[in-house]
């Protein structure tokens, strides 16, 4: 993995850090519609998407290491996400790539949270599901961080009835 995205990784990690330890002006009325208008720096969604690249078609080390990566640097993984509206196949797929390398994240319940929500969507599009189930689970972890499965077993346990014989396990 390039060196310069580890590295810019970092620096965005700080960066996030910093700002997330400043306090929020409660006392402004605008505090929420501030809250939620934030969007991650330009060159943090850069890194993530060089990631994303990385762990999609790298091999079982790469993908390690940007697990390894990603569980070093706690505010970037929570901050720098991909757009949150979205439409397409590939979208979806994308978006599974982003759960699996963050490789649950700080909290697996939130990961079941999220993926639920995700293949609901991709089947209200009229997606099927399955086949990037399948591929994302065959790229994660098999590490279960907190007792509650692997991402890997998380991503197929996703997968619909009578399509689970077919998930990397």
């Amino acid at each position: 993995m390039d060196s310069d995205v580890r590295a810019l990784v970092a620096e965005v990690d700080r960066r996030l850090k910093d700002e997330g330890q400043q306090p929020v002006d409660l006392s402004d009325p605008d505090w929420m519609n501030k809250l939620r208008a934030w969007q991650p720096p330009a060159d943090g969604v850069a890194a993530l998407s060089a990631l994303l690249d990385a762990y999609r078609s790298g091999s079982d080390q790469t993908r390690a290491e940007v697990r390894d990566l990603l569980r070093a640097h706690p505010s970037f993984r929570n901050r720098i996400h991909l757009p949150r509206d979205w439409t397409t196949e590939a979208e979806f797929r994308r978006r599974l790539l982003a759960v699996s390398a963050a490789d649950q994240g700080n909290d697996a319940r939130d990961v079941m949270l999220s993926l639920r929500d995700l293949v609901a969507r991709a089947a209200a599009l009229g997606i099927d599901p399955a086949p990037a189930l399948r591929d994302a689970a065959a790229l994660s972890s098999d590490v279960d961080h907190y007792g509650m499965g692997s991402m890997r077993q998380l991503l197929a346990g996703c997968l619909p009835a009578g399509n689970q014989g077919n998930s990397a396990s």
